[in-house]
């Protein structure tokens, strides 16, 4: 049997958005590349997958959900809430009283009832989750589907929601529904009352299986939400997770259990404050790092997850690497490192070159590929090259989506403006940073653009601190063998370090990657090596 031709490989997945569609799910049966990852989330005790954007967050919370269905796993998707329903209700003075955790709780609550009673239909018959399971069907006239936007419509009928609560669990806890509890004082709110009603519905059931419920999208701001407000938003809906999964699910009868678990960046968990956060992140995080070295990148998992996206989809059983060899030249490598006598084929590296050492950086660049001419049956030299500007459009699009949880796109251009002041650099050192920065403070502050600066991007050091943990550049520092290091944040990141410092009154370099879409000369930029 012959292989497919490199041009006929589906490639355009490098977000892993497009396996939510049911005609990719064989597909993505195919190329999942099953690390142990999926099987350590699925401890009971593991509630975040932490990773940056592109390392496989939402691929295994899609592979776990839509292929292994025997797992009993689902997707929430956190960007989908229309925020302007709590502003308009705390406005209204209808969120007065109401603690923000509670809310969260309540609402999870309501959602994970939902999806477990559509998974495991047994939970029925504890009475008092029935009595749960109608209360929520009575206040949406049974046309409940477990989606964030339609669980938010609790919060506009709280009183009604009290209502019903009262009437199905309150009457099997105490006979019959007590027309007490729908009467509020002053500093209460009905939300009490139905939160209480709902830990008590899931701590007396019983479940067969264990189920997990993920929450993806939590790093996508909506544009209208203050930087500072949306973290505390986030807080809170974290907290509110944590608590379900330990202070209610954890009770329910039996072995089995419930739990929720939320998909971050690293830079977004740091900020979310929680009590034990460093043990949190080393005892109940799947932490995503694909980080390899050059020397040994043929027995990295980036390169197994490569050589084996493409290898499934070959028609061909080949060995392991022998896909990736195939589908792409050894010819493809920098002049440098090219030996005539070196049989084995290094192309990997120049993959790993122009990434962040992430699965979708390397999907995407293979993509890129597979539109020039030259790369109908495998990607060779010349096609790998034409597609170098392609790919710093690349990654520069992916500072652009990682900075926009911080900062407007319009503020986000300034950075540019920025390196239009170190293009005449032959070194990037700390003070030549203080200089250029200064000079284009000043420009921007003397201009049209003034009203786009933020205060992060006007202190220097804060400044400095976002380009290095968007991975633009590395800080430098002279080793103990006469060389020289190179640092890194997304090399840098672990468990117990997950928003790694810049180094102050250092030396810098861009990425090597970013020199084109940056129009910068290749003095200051550098490719990412390893350190000795």
């Amino acid at each position: 049997m012959t292989a497919k031709n490199f041009n006929e490989l589906f490639l355009k997945c490098h977000d892993a958005s497009v396996f939510q569609e049911k005609n990719n799910f064989d597909t993505l049966s195919k190329v999942y590349f099953d690390d142990n990852h999926s099987k350590q989330i699925l401890e009971q005790d593991q509630y975040f997958i932490i990773g940056e954007k592109g390392t496989g967050k939402t691929i295994i919370a899609q592979y776990l959900s839509n292929i292994r269905k025997d797992k009993n796993c689902s997707i929430v998707d956190f960007s989908t809430i229309d925020f302007d329903t709590f502003r308009k209700l705390s406005n209204d003075g209808h969120l007065k009283y109401i603690q923000a955790d509670q809310l969260w709780q309540v609402l999870l609550m309501a959602l994970t009832a939902e999806i477990v009673v559509s998974k495991e239909e047994s939970i029925l018959s504890s009475l008092k989750f029935k009595a749960l399971h109608s209360a929520i069907q009575d206040f949406y006239d049974n046309k409940f589907i477990p989606e964030f936007p339609v669980v938010v419509e609790l919060m506009q009928k709280f009183d009604a929601l009290a209502e019903l609560s009262n009437k199905h669990i309150g009457k099997i806890s105490g006979g019959e529904g007590s027309s007490e509890r729908t009467t509020f004082q002053r500093g209460e709110s009905p939300l009490n009352n139905v939160r209480s009603d709902f830990e008590e519905a899931f701590k007396s059931a019983r479940i067969s299986q264990d189920h997990v419920i993920f929450v993806d999208k939590i790093d996508i701001k909506p544009d209208d939400i203050a930087f500072d407000k949306f973290i505390i938003i986030l807080r809170s809906f974290a907290r509110a997770a944590l608590h379900l999964n330990e202070h209610v699910f954890s009770r329910m009868k039996g072995r089995k259990r419930i739990k929720i678990v939320l998909l971050t960046r690293p830079d977004i968990f740091d900020r979310l404050n929680l009590q034990n956060q460093s043990a949190r992140a080393s005892d109940n995080s799947v932490v995503l790092n694909w980080d390899t070295t050059y020397q040994h990148h043929r027995q990295s998992d980036i390169f197994r997850l490569a050589d084996n996206f493409l290898g499934s989809q070959s028609g061909v059983a080949f060995s392991e690497g022998a896909a990736w060899d195939h589908y792409v030249s050894k010819d493809v490598l920098h002049d440098s490192l090219r030996n005539p006598e070196d049989s084995v084929n290094r192309s990997f590296r120049e993959f790993l070159r122009v990434s962040w050492f992430r699965p979708r950086d390397i999907i995407r660049a293979l993509h890129i590929c597979q539109s020039q001419p030259d790369c109908e049956e495998l990607v060779t030299e010349a096609g790998f090259r034409k597609s170098f500007k392609l790919f710093s459009d690349y990654l520069y699009g992916e500072v652009k989506d990682f900075s926009r949880f911080y900062f407007s796109d319009s503020t986000f251009d300034l950075i540019e403006r920025f390196f239009s002041e170190i293009q005449r650099l032959d070194i990037i050192t700390y003070d030549n940073f203080l200089s250029a920065h200064d000079t284009f403070i000043k420009k921007v502050k003397g201009g049209p653009s003034r009203e786009a600066l933020d205060p992060r991007v006007e202190d220097p050091d804060e400044f400095l601190q976002i380009l290095y943990s968007s991975n633009i550049l590395c800080w430098r520092a002279e080793n103990d063998f006469d060389g020289v290091d190179d640092y890194w944040a997304f090399r840098e990141r672990s468990a117990t370090q997950l928003d790694p410092k810049v180094g102050l009154y250092q030396e810098y370099a861009v990425h090597y990657g970013l020199r084109r879409a940056l129009r910068l000369t290749s003095k200051i930029v550098t490719g990412v090596k390893d350190n000795t």
